[in-house]
């Protein structure tokens, strides 16, 4: 919408108009000129300047198990009565069973670690990383009897399975870690780095420091699983009171056989740096 300006208003305007600028006349009269203006074209602050501290943080397991090595899962000794055998004549310590392997580690923890990890925990998972070693989400699945493979349940026994509730089923173990060999069975296994405290604590120590002078050396343990109740598979299967002792042996016949056919599955290990609580 266009303003209208009263004529008596806008003769204001003009007379103070005039004035002004005859004022601006009369000040400047003698005068050559004035520039009035701000010519700076280049600024200059200062400040200071924070640089972060540099500091080795590295916490590096190396981890190994040499090439060869198995867990040979037998008899521990013949087993010459019972329901279910293994006879001396073809038996031996030599060939049935090895519930041990040797392993090598190397630790390196960076001197600005703030809680350096006191022990190395070892466990047998389930699943692992897709980006881990092996690449594959489904770890051990061997370790677990696929349905076909458990045939005897309580209603075929004068009594119980004699092994913990649910673990003669498909989530029941065949081995697993143990503290010595043949022992209790273990959820997971832990080697103690305590009295190695001073890592990178020397002089000028902001560099990683070495464990030792090298690799250490151990042995690992394992024993029966949950399955066969931390058993060898004669010891539990002869313990069980079977209601019909004619269809048994085909029972038995039908778990061993699965576990016998396992085609050299292989162990995988979760060796991993943790504090202790």
């Amino acid at each position: 919408m266009r303003k209208h300006i009263k004529n008596s208003s806008k003769r204001k305007w003009v007379v103070g108009g005039v004035a002004f600028f005859g004022a601006v006349a009369l000040l400047t009269t003698g005068f050559a000129s004035w520039v009035i203006g701000i010519n700076q074209r280049e600024g200059y602050q200062q400040f200071g300047v924070t640089v972060d501290t540099v500091s080795n943080e590295t916490c590096y397991l190396d981890f190994k198990i040499d090439a060869g090595q198995t867990v040979k899962a037998g008899e521990h000794e013949a087993v010459n009565t019972g329901k279910v055998m293994r006879t001396g004549s073809d038996w031996s310590a030599e060939n049935d069973y090895d519930f041990s392997i040797t392993y090598k580690y190397r630790v390196v923890i960076g001197a600005a670690v703030a809680a350096k990890p006191n022990q190395i925990t070892i466990t047998m998972p389930t699943t692992m990383p897709t980006d881990s070693e092996p690449a594959t989400e489904n770890v051990n699945t061997w370790n677990h009897p696929v349905s076909g493979a458990v045939a005897i349940t309580a209603a075929d026994l004068n009594g119980e399975l004699q092994s913990a509730p649910g673990t003669h089923t498909t989530s029941g173990t065949y081995i697993e870690l143990s503290t010595t060999e043949r022992g209790e069975i273990a959820s997971s296994i832990t080697i103690d780095l305590t009295g190695h405290d001073d890592w990178g604590t020397t002089a000028g120590a902001e560099t990683a420091a070495d464990f030792d002078s090298g690799e250490v050396s151990g042995t690992l343990y394992f024993t029966w699983g949950s399955f066969f109740n931390n058993q060898t598979p004669c010891t539990y299967y002869n313990s069980l009171n079977y209601k019909d002792i004619m269809s048994a042996p085909t029972k038995v016949q039908t778990e061993m056989s699965a576990f016998s056919g396992l085609n050299n599955p292989k162990i995988t290990l979760k060796a991993e740096l943790t504090n202790k609580a």
